[in-house]
């Protein structure tokens, strides 16, 4: 396996790992307005779950935390980068990329994530 191949599957299982996290993310915080919003149309006290719902907000902190480690992870790759493949540069993909500029063209990109 070339240098420049294991960088580009390094570079997707990172995207991978990205991705997952903000889906993490965004299931926790479905799941914490959705019980909260149950809570509120079925008419229970604002106490009921209240130490469970600390604990889920613990949990989307912390995963929030651990976005943030793996972003620091990425960006620290640079420093390495010289010692795997000097000689290769990865740009991301087309959700990193602003859509291409054409005279006279309106172009919208929304981008899919998918697991």
């Amino acid at each position: 396996m070339k240098r420049s191949e294991v960088v580009l599957a390094g570079a997707e299982k990172m995207r991978d790992t990205e991705v997952a996290i903000d889906l993490a993310l965004c299931e926790a915080g479905e799941l914490l307005s959705t019980l909260t919003r149950l809570r509120v149309t079925s008419g229970m006290s604002g106490v009921w779950g209240r130490n469970e719902l600390a604990l889920l907000g613990q949990g989307i902190s912390g995963m929030i935390a651990a976005r943030e480690n793996i972003i620091d992870f990425h960006h620290g790759l640079k420093n390495i980068q010289d010692q795997w493949a000097p000689n290769v540069t990865l740009t991301g993909n087309d959700l990193d990329k602003p859509a291409p500029k054409r005279p006279g063209a309106s172009v919208t990109q929304t981008p899919q994530m998918t697991a």
